[in-house]
């Protein structure tokens, strides 16, 4: 008899934004292999509220898309309206889809609240729980909901490590990635991005960090992300991306100008790329602190106007060091061990440690 089908359902709604779908699409490819090897047929389901949904498409994921809140707000839905759709929708459709098991990202209630419901219907549940800022943690209701989850995964250094969408193998090499984003032989590239593009504020920034890059006669790659609004800035010098994942494409950089939001700073210092930060307020996720991190390792420098960049830039282009300290704070990618963590919740532990020491990155 054939082994029955695993049905994983991966809650992936929290804003407009690619960080909470991206974590999960990082720990589901590893989900997705060791399922293969242990000849267990497994259907996955993603439900998300990002923008950049038709990323989980290009991983080869099937996503349900409900429109995130800043949809709504633009198009002139009433909040509560909003609310009353979005709680009904998730509780319907984890009904209906029965999964064996629910994998949640950061908000252990979900990013409405609508989960409390929902949770009893998985009969196994694991939560990725992002690092968020220390008062929102300490909350009654976010800390009353971990327990309800069999696993719990930190994504960070606090135990498997933190979690990027691609391996190190599946990085380019240097030459490889200067080539495919046109930069010149001898000529310092600076990566600038403020994320996924979604930010309200990116379209007036880009065009300002360009500017004050460009006059030191730097390459700028521009990742603008899908999300990106704005105009398109193009011309000798400058390398315009609107790709949803140009992990494997650092490499090619030699320092980042950045905000600290999870993915993006992770995967700047898995590439081995200094960063200059430019962290944005968020509710529950603390940049600053981030941020900070990789100044005190030597990776990293905060800039505390736009007119400090430029010169923050230069300092970290004449660190030597500054590179294998930026890949010192992230030396591996934990979504394996995450993967594994989550399956040992529905698969045997011996087939798991099996799993483990076949698969190689």
């Amino acid at each position: 008899m054939s082994p029955s089908k695993l049905r994983i359902v991966s809650y992936a709604i929290n804003g407009r934004g690619m960080g909470h779908l991206v974590r999960q699409l990082a720990i589901l490819r590893w989900v997705r292999r060791i399922a293969a090897l242990l000849d267990r047929p497994c259907e996955i389901w993603i439900l998300t509220s990002s923008e950049a949904d038709t990323l989980a498409r290009r991983e080869g994921f099937v996503s349900l898309k409900m429109p995130s809140k800043a949809m709504m707000r633009d198009a002139g839905i009433e909040p509560a309206r909003y609310l009353a759709i979005a709680r009904t929708w998730v509780l319907q459709t984890v009904a209906g889809l029965q999964p064996d098991l629910l994998i949640v990202d950061t908000f252990p209630g979900g990013s409405f609240g609508e989960l409390v419901a929902a949770l009893e219907l998985a009969p196994q549940r694991a939560l990725v729980a992002r690092r968020v800022r220390e008062d929102f943690a300490e909350e009654d209701a976010y800390r009353a909901l971990i327990p309800l989850y069999q696993r719990v995964i930190y994504p960070d250094d606090r135990a498997g490590g933190p979690i990027v969408i691609r391996e190190r193998s599946e990085l380019h090499s240097r030459e490889d990635a200067r080539a495919a984003l046109g930069i010149p032989d001898g000529v310092p590239a600076v990566w600038v991005t403020r994320g996924g593009g979604g930010d309200v504020d990116a379209a007036s920034e880009l065009p300002r960090l360009i500017a004050a890059l460009r006059g030191r006669g730097w390459h700028v790659v521009v990742g603008a992300g899908p999300l990106y609004e704005g105009p398109e800035i193009r011309g000798p010098g400058i390398t315009w991306l609107c790709r949803y994942t140009p992990v494997e494409l650092l490499p090619g950089v030699d320092v980042a100008v950045s905000a600290g939001g999870y993915n993006t700073f992770h995967e700047l210092m898995f590439a081995g790329v200094p960063t200059v930060f430019l962290p944005q307020p968020r509710i529950a996720d603390d940049q600053r602190e981030r941020s900070l991190r990789a100044v005190a390792a030597g990776a990293g420098k905060i800039a505390s106007t736009f007119e400090d960049v430029a010169e923050c830039v230069a300092e970290l282009l004449a660190d030597e060091g500054a590179s294998a300290a930026a890949m010192r704070l992230v030396p591996e990618n934990g979504a394996r061990a995450a993967a594994l963590e989550i399956l040992s919740t529905i698969l045997p532990e011996a087939d798991l440690r099996m799993a483990d020491e076949v698969l190689t990155p």
